[in-house]
C-alpha cells in the first residue's frame, strides 16, 4: 500500500497533470486509458482490454501507436500469432473502422494541419528529441529526483556489497554529476543508459516485473518516436508519466524490499521537491505554455485585455492578434467574454493598414511584427497588462 500511495502522489505532483487535470484536453484521459490498457493486458482481461484499447484508440492517434506497441510486444514475446491471441489483435480494430470512415467521409485520415506540421529532418528531429529528454527528465524538478534516485542506488550497492558491479557504479555516478552540472541531452542519455544498465543487472525481478519493465520499454519506444515525427507539444507527453513512475518505484521497491517504512519517508522528500518546482516555476519561469502553473498569468493577463477592450467598446474595431486570443474574442464559450463577441477579428498573415488594434502576448508571440509595431509612430501602446512573468500589450492606431 505505501508503494501504490507513493505511486499516487508523485502522479498528482507532476505539474503537468497537475495543470492538464483542470484542462478539457485528451491528455489525461488518454493517460487513464494507457494505464487500464496496461493493466487489463498483463491480467489477461480480454474483454475490458479490448474496451480500454477500443476508447484509448478512438481518443487520440497517440493511442493507436500505443495500442500497436502492445500488440508488437505481444508477438515478439510469445514469438507467434495465435488465434487464441484475438483479444490482443482487435484491439486496433475501432481504430481502423473509424480513420476509414473518416477517410471516407473527409477525405483525410489524420488532420491534415499537423501532416503538415510533421517534420523529419535530422537538424528537427534532434531538437525535439532534446526538448523531450529534457522535459522528462530534467524539468519541474524531476532532475533532483533522478539524481536523488541515483545517490540512493550507489549508498545501497555499497552497503550491499554489490563490488562485481563496480564498474557500473562508477559509471552510474560520472552520468549523474554530468547531468547534475550540465543537464544537456548527451549527459541525460548517459545518466539513462547507467542507470538502465545497472539496474537491470543488479537487481532480480520477478516475472511479472519484467513483463511489465519490457511491455513499456516497447509502448515507450514507439511512443516517443511518433512523438519525434509529428507536431510537438509538450503536454503530448502526459501519457508516459504513470509509466515513468511505476518503472522508478519498481526499481526503489527493490532497494528498499526489506523497510517498506520508507515509502512513507520518501514522499515527503518528494513532495516538498515537486511542490518548490511549482511555486518556482509560477514566480520565475519565462516560458508560458499550457503544461506548467504558470499559465495562470497568462490567462490572467488575457482576461484583462479582454476586459479594457470591452470598456473602450471595440467591438466592431478590425482587431489583429495571435490565435489564442483571436479565440478568446470570438468564442463566448471559452468564457471570456462578459458581452457579445467581437465581429472583426483575424490573427492570419500580415498585419494591414486597415487593421485599427493590435493585441500581442507573451504567448505565441510574433518578435518581428511585434518589434515593428513597437517602432511604427503610426501606432501607440494603450495598455500593457502583467502578472507574474506573462505580459499583454494593446495597441491603437493614431
Amino acid at each position: 500500500p505505501g508503494w501504490s500511495l507513493l505511486a499516487a502522489t508523485l502522479l498528482l505532483f507532476q505539474e503537468t497533470f497537475y495543470v492538464q487535470s483542470s484542462f478539457v484536453l485528451p491528455e489525461v484521459v488518454l493517460t487513464l486509458l494507457l494505464i487500464e490498457s496496461i493493466r487489463n493486458y498483463v491480467l489477461k482481461r480480454k474483454w475490458r482490454f479490448l474496451f480500454f484499447t477500443g476508447l484509448l484508440c478512438l481518443t487520440k492517434e497517440t493511442g493507436v501507436v500505443i495500442s500497436a506497441a502492445i500488440i508488437l510486444y505481444h508477438v515478439l514475446s510469445t514469438r507467434s500469432v495465435k488465434r487464441d491471441a484475438w483479444w490482443v489483435y482487435l484491439s486496433i480494430w475501432p481504430a481502423l473502422v473509424f480513420y476509414t470512415w473518416q477517410k471516407i467521409s473527409l477525405g483525410w485520415f489524420f488532420y491534415p494541419l499537423h501532416v503538415d506540421l510533421a517534420n523529419i529532418s535530422a537538424d528537427t528531429l534532434w531538437s525535439k528529441f532534446g526538448i523531450i529528454l529534457k522535459h522528462l527528465f530534467i524539468d519541474q524538478g524531476r532532475r533532483s529526483m533522478l539524481v536523488g534516485a541515483g545517490i540512493l542506488i550507489i549508498l545501497k550497492s555499497f552497503m550491499d556489497h554489490r563490488d562485481k558491479y563496480l564498474i557500473h557504479l562508477i559509471f552510474l555516478f560520472g552520468s549523474m554529476v554530468l547531468l547534475l552540472i550540465a543537464g544537456n541531452t548527451i549527459s541525460i542519455l548517459l545518466f539513462l543508459c547507467a542507470l538502465i544498465t545497472f539496474t537491470w543487472n543488479a537487481f532480480n525481478y520477478t516475472g511479472f516485473e519484467k513483463q511489465f519493465i519490457r511491455l513499456s520499454f516497447v509502448i515507450l519506444l514507439l511512443f516517443f518516436g511518433f512523438t519525434l515525427v509529428n507536431f510537438l507539444m509538450i503536454r503530448y507527453l502526459l501519457p508516459s508519466y504513470p509509466v515513468f513512475i511505476l518503472l522508478l518505484l519498481i526499481v526503489l521497491h527493490k532497494l528498499f524490499e526489506t523497510k517498506p517504512s520508507f515509502s512513507f519517508v520518501l514522499p515527503v522528500f518528494l513532495v516538498i521537491n515537486f511542490a518548490f518546482s511549482m511555486i518556482y516555476n509560477y514566480r520565475h519561469k519565462l516560458w508560458h505554455d499550457d503544461a506548467s502553473i504558470n499559465y495562470t498569468n497568462a490567462v490572467r493577463v488575457h482576461q484583462n485585455a479582454i476586459v479594457y477592450c470591452e470598456q473602450k467598446d471595440w467591438f466592431e474595431r478590425r482587431i489583429y492578434t495571435h490565435f489564442l486570443m483571436q479565440q478568446n474574442l470570438t468564442n463566448p464559450d471559452i468564457g471570456y467574454l462578459s458581452e457579445k463577441r467581437f465581429a472583426n477579428v483575424a490573427y492570419e498573415g500580415e498585419i494591414q493598414e486597415s487593421d485599427e488594434i493590435l493585441i500581442f502576448s507573451c504567448i505565441e508571440l510574433d518578435e518581428g511584427k511585434y518589434e515593428n509595431v513597437k517602432k511604427n509612430p503610426n501606432y501607440q501602446l494603450m495598455e500593457r497588462f502583467q502578472s507574474g512573468n506573462a505580459w499583454s500589450e494593446v495597441y491603437s492606431i493614431k
